[in-house]
């Protein structure tokens, strides 16, 4: 009797034949055999895998074939990638995706599915651009260095990231170089049409006419290749005559700073030749080292071409507050810090500065440093900007809301009503005038101590313009003294100790003493059983737990509660 042949090329033969007619469960059933066997066990579970997500339509069971496989083979890194695939797109559980996608490639750091695999994850999922970088990144080093075989579908996705999100063409031309040195075979018309493209934009017509040779090679017959690659000779050849004019031009008339603007205008727009662009600029520093024109076109050169904000600051800083033109490296500064870099702390000690040292852009420099506290969401900063910015710009508005302040607090005396008070405390704040603040709300408040709203508006006060959690404790524990039942009143009291002091024994004692006498109050009761279930006491926790079910009529399960700002409260231990 004849011994079945168990080989992988069998295996692959009678599969690719059952595939094809559509034999699926035969196809699936001869896989398993193998398995049975002890015979090819890793390419028979790839093969099972591949049935069940392209034909069979059974997710699960190919997540449950790759974990036999991985069982089998714990350093399989197709199995691990394949199962970020399955996580990815099936389960939704991002988590575990990168989780599998990652130990691909640990196992097999040069595996270029693995790395394309993470590059695409944190491109189009996490929208990390910088990991995308990194992954994409090796996948290229693995194709310069020959290591293994580069797809022309990871070389798609590495172009159209750093094309389209990173907006880096320095980059997708050096990738494009790469393919037109080592690769040229391995392009398909999309890619080479895509190179093309980059280099038109880029005016890279020596390099295009490359290309166009190239696809010249590949279809012999084809006219409007032959006529496009006529015209990109005769491009080349112009661009390279208007050089050769221009550079005797310089040498003849060295000091005629219009022929230099224009040799630097020439290599960056027309051959966009960022080295001969950036020796041209050098050159121009030497001659003009004080020149904003020179020093802001330079860095904003430099931060597009080179991604070199170091280089490009230096330059900027160079630029003289004295100077007409400081107004453009001073934006050009600002959108550095702000945009660029997002470094807040150099943008705050610039803005800063410029208030000391600038005249010219004085009043744009306070509105800019107002904006810079409103967006990192520094509202007291914001408030004493505004103030000093009015007390100089706007000195008698500034005096007459004083007078008018002034005559409002004594007239308070007299009128004492929540909504008086309000209108005392909005003009005070535009004068910064945060004492007197203080002041009106303890006249108020030892008149009407029932007012709880007023209660709370004054310890907010303490609590987020005056910055004293001291102060703001005080008055909310007289507050409750004269307000003891008020279930809003006890709701802020729990949150200051929570989120703004984050006491956790003061939290404690506060819950405690207040549910003792309100018992009713089912939010806070609520509270307890949250807070002593965060912090394990058990008793506790259980205890209100009980109370809680004892005022309910309903057995609705009781929710776990914590304040919503204290998860982006900025003094979040």
């Amino acid at each position: 009797m004849k011994t079945k042949d168990f080989s992988e090329k069998n295996l692959q033969l009678e599969y690719d034949k059952l595939r094809q007619e559509s034999k699926f469960q035969e196809a699936l059933s001869l896989c398993e055999s193998y398995v049975s066997n002890q015979k090819c066990i890793s390419y028979s579970y790839l093969l099972i895998v591949q049935l069940y997500f392209e034909n069979l339509s059974e997710p699960i069971k190919a997540k449950e074939t790759l974990l036999k496989w991985i069982e089998y083979d714990k350093n399989q890194e197709e199995a691990y990638g394949l199962l970020g695939y399955y996580y990815r797109n099936y389960e939704k559980d991002y988590q575990k995706a990168e989780e599998y996608y990652l130990k691909s490639v640990e196992v097999n750091p040069v595996y270029v599915k693995g790395l394309n695999n993470l590059g695409f994850f944190y491109n189009n999922i996490k929208q990390d651009y910088e990991k995308a970088s990194i992954y994409y990144d090796k996948v290229l080093k693995i194709d310069k260095e020959g290591g293994g075989e580069v797809m022309s579908l990871a070389i798609k996705n590495i172009l159209m990231f750093y094309n389209n999100k990173v907006k880096d063409t320095k980059k997708c031309e050096a990738i494009c170089d790469q393919l037109l040195e080592k690769h040229k075979k391995e392009m398909d018309e999309e890619l080479i049409e895509f190179a093309k493209s980059i280099y038109k934009n880029k005016n890279k017509f020596y390099k295009l006419q490359k290309l166009v040779e190239y696809q010249i090679q590949l279809n012999p017959g084809d006219q409007s290749l032959k006529d496009e690659l006529e015209e990109n000779k005769a491009i080349t050849k112009k661009l390279l005559q208007i050089e050769q004019k221009m550079i005797e031009m310089f040498e003849k008339d060295s000091k005629n700073e219009q022929i230099l603007k224009a040799l630097i205008d020439f290599y960056r727009d027309q051959m966009v030749d960022d080295e001969k662009a950036q020796n041209m600029y050098e050159l121009a520093l030497q001659k003009y080292p004080e020149s904003a024109y020179y020093l802001n076109d330079y860095a904003t050169f430099t931060i597009i071409n080179f991604k070199d904000y170091d280089k490009a600051e230096s330059l900027l800083k160079r630029v003289l507050p004295s100077d007409p033109q400081f107004k453009a490296s001073r934006q050009n500064l600002i959108t550095l810090y702000s945009v660029i870099t997002k470094n807040n702390n150099k943008l705050e000690q610039y803005l800063l500065r410029l208030i000391e040292v600038d005249d010219i852009e004085n009043e744009q420099n306070y509105e800019d440093l107002i904006d810079y506290y409103k967006n990192i969401r520094n509202e007291k900063k914001a408030r004493e900007v505004y103030i000093s910015y009015k007390k100089k710009f706007l000195t008698e508005a500034f005096e007459k809301q004083v007078n008018c302040n002034q005559e409002l607090m004594e007239v308070m005396e007299i009128m004492n009503t929540s909504d008086f008070l309000d209108n005392v405390v909005e003009c005070l704040t535009k004068t910064g005038q945060y004492k007197e603040i203080e002041q009106s709300y303890e006249k108020y408040l030892k008149k009407n101590q029932h007012d709880v709203k007023q209660w709370i508006k004054y310890a907010h006060f303490l609590t987020n313009e005056i910055e004293d959690l001291e102060k703001a404790e005080k008055a909310y524990t007289e507050a409750l003294q004269q307000n003891s039942n008020d279930q809003h009143l006890a709701q802020q009291i729990y949150e200051f100790y929570f989120c703004d002091m984050q006491n956790e024994e003061k939290v404690e004692q506060f819950l405690i003493n207040y549910i003792e006498k309100n018992k009713n109050d089912q939010n806070q009761i609520q509270n307890a059983f949250a807070f002593f279930l965060k912090q394990g006491k058990k008793e506790l926790s259980q205890k209100y737990h009980e109370l809680f079910y004892k005022n309910r009529k309903d057995d609705k399960d009781i929710k776990i509660v914590y304040p919503a700002r204290y998860f982006f409260s900025s003094k979040k231990k």
